[in-house]
């Protein structure tokens, strides 16, 4: 079995700004990106121009998760953290699966200016956490 990972988010139209919890009314894709320029989905990178925006509100989907969710007045963005990244591939090694596969690599900061941690943060976090016996492939 091979853990997928993904290095997109997906946005919302909120139905009501006050209303921005999990569950809330949707009427529709959110916020697209300046790269992606797709309604209803970001790449990590441009999650993390988000981010930067003080404007935007960040919260967790479950207390102790690192999977997030934010909200700057009607638009929403689900995404996965790299804390929650680095759990999933924890959870291969400790699991003993085959292996964990990313969709998809472009998603990733490849450049390094967008989310500050350096290029492809997600790829080369979940990499080292990998048993150096497990084989990559890019």
């Amino acid at each position: 079995l091979v853990l997928g990972i993904p290095l997109f988010a997906r946005t919302f139209f909120l139905a009501h700004a006050n209303q921005n919890e999990l569950r809330s009314p949707t009427i529709g894709n959110g916020t697209e990106g300046p790269f992606t320029r797709s309604a209803g989905f970001l790449s990590y990178f441009e999650v993390c121009l988000l981010q930067a925006d003080s404007q935007w509100k960040k919260n967790t989907v479950l207390d102790g998760s690192e999977s997030g969710y934010m909200y700057k007045d009607r638009d929403w963005v689900s995404y996965d953290s790299l804390e929650n990244i680095q759990k999933r591939a924890a959870y291969v090694v400790a699991n003993n699966l085959g292996g964990l596969f990313v969709w998809s690599l472009d998603m990733d900061d490849f450049s390094g200016i967008f989310c500050q941690n350096g290029s492809y943060p997600f790829i080369r976090n979940s990499l080292s956490l990998l048993p150096t016996n497990m084989a990559s492939y890019i």
